[in-house]
């Protein structure tokens, strides 16, 4: 064996004889390479002394007793250029340059993966092959620590999968910049690569704010990324925040005109990823700008909320309000437009001032009219999203004792809502605005806007159907008129009362709720008062295209999207069949129409669930399309029916049909 080695006068290893090593491999003598020489393998020989293509050519040739080690693949170690903090070690393998920054980091990486061993291990995982050698756990997290700083997402992946222990050294820092009010995700491959691969990274946290890397992944302006990771991200449960904190920052942008206001789009985003969105505050001042010299300053803790009403944006606003944000001491005042005047002048040039940063960075933030109509809206959803609640929790059984009670007779379905609507419970916004609702709502909450009118014109185009149809049956059977002026009064026999028999109580609370009541004795169908319908959409229904256009949450179906949103439901839920759905439903109800007997539609992904006063708008939203890649049209029919061609004047959707369902959980309306 001492062939294989040269040394020294001193009896000290010198080098390593790669002639005599490659003869041996030539004549096939494995057995006899892989003995020992000095205590030391002969392949720990070559890597010790930089022979790295003998190495290799000892593990292409099989010999026995390979094994590749940490100190192996790594090259000397950096000196250290920041403070990391403390890692979990029991958890990983720290890595040696873990303290240096990340570009530091990834010349290092790009310089290990030059080396002929590691090149061929990667290359070995990156084909999924059979490793050449055994390689131990610590080596193994190199490997994966270099596949990821490399951002090679395929051997990241196929180490990750052979690992036992990850490798320590990623910092918030690594990842993220903030900057003002914004937050930037920085060395997104890499951190794309390193969540493919199953690193935790959970536990990244900004020791000033208390932020940690997803929900800064959450709330950064980079929208893109959020869809390729989000279902990488290890989401909640996510921790509240201190009472006095200034979370809400992350939220805001400008508007054209400069001012600031909240992203709608970052907004919705932290609420479907479950964010503890009713904890971020503001950190806000109150001054006066005719006061002399500094003056005194209240300071103020604002919530989303609060923001949205002082902003003027309705849409925001609705969306806290669904999601019942808490209200503060300050809400009703930024609510009812309450005039705050200053402590020391009494004047009323009172300002807010908005902290940006650490470093005292402020905006300013006045108060302007049009707070009441955006704070009408985040109660209007509030109410909604509350009986919405009641709904699911109780409905079931609301519903069961009202059959109970009717004792076989029929009731109407909308007799549901109106025990849900005021057995739910109030919202912190209904409770904070207490006795001064109608300062804020013009209508009905329960009500939308236009909603009785498109119920006399619905009873309307059924007593029109109906004259139609009787007219129909007496011209062929004409012996009969008695019988068709029975059926002509028919519909007069489910008209409303009138009002002044339901009048009878002095309360504005008892008249909404006998109002309500009138409504509902209305003999209707399991069906929203404008009618739940199916488009259907055929050729290009999937065109990328046309998913951008009805997905857009701020494009010209934003009001539909809205809608949904409001009542604290999803456009395209995973459990859904059909391809959107632009009326609140939840899985429970859905599965009763799949499942209900007689179910006549057969539901898919090119399919649009609908009012039927929709139908425009979503027609002249898909015209906005080119021809090219604008969804062509198929008469379609019933499930059993044979399916006829469509005519290219047709308009962009077709009405399929109304939904209806004799399922004991009652079909909901949308009021």
């Amino acid at each position: 064996m001492e062939r294989f080695l040269h040394r020294g006068r001193d009896g000290q290893v010198m080098d390593v004889d790669e002639f005599q090593i490659a003869k041996s491999l030539l004549a096939g003598e494995t057995g006899l390479l892989s003995q020992k020489v000095g205590a030391k393998h002969l392949f720990e020989w070559c890597l010790e002394y930089g022979k790295q293509s003998t190495a290799l050519a000892m593990l292409s040739h099989g010999v026995p007793g390979c094994v590749v080690k940490l100190c192996n693949i790594t090259l000397p170690p950096l000196p250290p250029a920041v403070n990391g903090g403390p890692h979990p070690e029991d958890q990983g393998v720290p890595m040696r340059d873990r303290d240096a920054d990340i570009r530091t980091a990834k010349r290092t990486a790009e310089r290990e993966a030059e080396m002929p061993l590691v090149r061929a291990l990667l290359e070995a995982c990156r084909s999924e092959k059979t490793l050449p050698a055994e390689v131990t756990a610590e080596a193994m997290a190199r490997l994966l620590d270099i596949a990821i700083l490399l951002r090679d997402t395929e051997p990241a992946a196929c180490c990750a999968s052979r690992c036992t222990r990850f490798p320590l050294r990623w910092k918030f820092v690594d990842f993220v910049v903030r900057c003002g009010w914004g937050i930037d995700i920085q060395e997104t491959e890499i951190l794309k690569a390193a969540l493919a691969a199953g690193v935790g990274l959970k536990h990244l946290r900004d020791d000033c704010t208390q932020l940690s890397l997803p929900e800064a992944v959450v709330l950064s302006e980079d929208a893109e990324l959020w869809h390729q990771v989000r279902d990488l991200l290890q989401l909640g449960p996510w921790p509240t925040a201190a009472p006095r904190n200034n979370k809400a920052k992350y939220l805001l942008t400008e508007a054209a005109d400069g001012d600031l206001c909240l992203s709608f789009e970052r907004l919705l985003r932290a609420k479907r990823a479950g964010l503890t969105l009713g904890t971020f505050r503001q950190r806000s001042v109150m001054g006066c700008t005719a006061c002399p010299g500094p003056g005194p300053a209240t300071h103020m803790y604002l919530s989303l909320l609060d923001l949205a009403i002082l902003f003027r944006q309705r849409d925001c606003a609705a969306l806290c309000g669904s999601m019942d944000v808490c209200s503060t001491e300050w809400t009703p005042g930024l609510s009812l437009e309450d005039s705050w005047a200053c402590e020391v002048c009494g004047s009323s040039d009172v300002v807010l001032g908005l902290s940006l940063s650490d470093a005292c960075f402020w905006r300013i933030a006045r108060l302007a009219p049009g707070r009441k109509a955006a704070a009408g809206e985040a109660l209007r959803a509030a109410l909604r999203a509350s009986r919405g609640r009641a709904r699911e929790m109780a409905g079931l059984g609301v519903l069961q004792a009202l059959r109970w009670w009717a004792r076989g007779k029929l009731f109407s379905p909308a007799l549901v809502n109106v025990v849900l609507t005021f057995s739910a419970e109030r919202p912190s916004l209904a409770r904070a605005l207490e006795g001064r609702w109608a300062e804020l709502l013009q209508s009905p909450w329960w009500e939308e806007p236009g909603q009785q009118a498109a119920q006399v014109e619905s009873q309307q185009s059924q007593k029109v159907m109906y004259i139609a149809e009787r007219d129909d049956r007496n011209e062929q059977d004409p012996e009969c008129p008695g019988q068709a002026a029975a059926q002509e009064s028919a519909p007069e026999a489910h008209s409303e009362a009138p009002a002044s028999k339901l009048e009878g109580a002095d309360s504005a609370g008892t008249n909404d709720l006998l109002t309500a009541l009138r409504n509902s004795r209305s003999d209707m169908r399991p069906l929203s008062p404008e009618g739940v319908v199916v488009f259907r959409l055929t050729r290009q229904a999937n065109a990328p295209r046309v998913n951008d256009l009805l997905f857009d949450m701020t494009g010209p179906l934003k009001k539909l999207h809205q809608r949904v949103l409001e009542a604290g439901c999803e456009v395209a839920p995973a459990w859904s069949p059909v391809k959107a759905l632009f009326v609140p439903l939840t899985e429970p109800q859905m599965q009763e129409l799949l499942h209900a007997d007689g179910a006549r539609y057969e539901l898919g992904k090119t399919h649009l669930l609908a009012l039927l006063s929709d139908a425009d708008l979503i027609d002249g939203a898909l015209r906005r399309l080119p021809k090219v890649t604008r969804p062509k049209l198929r008469r379609d029919v019933l499930r059993d029916d044979a399916e006829g061609a469509g005519d290219g004047d047709e308009p962009m959707i077709i009405v399929e049909g109304g939904l209806r369902t004799d399922s004991s959980l009652g079909y909901p309306t949308w009021q």
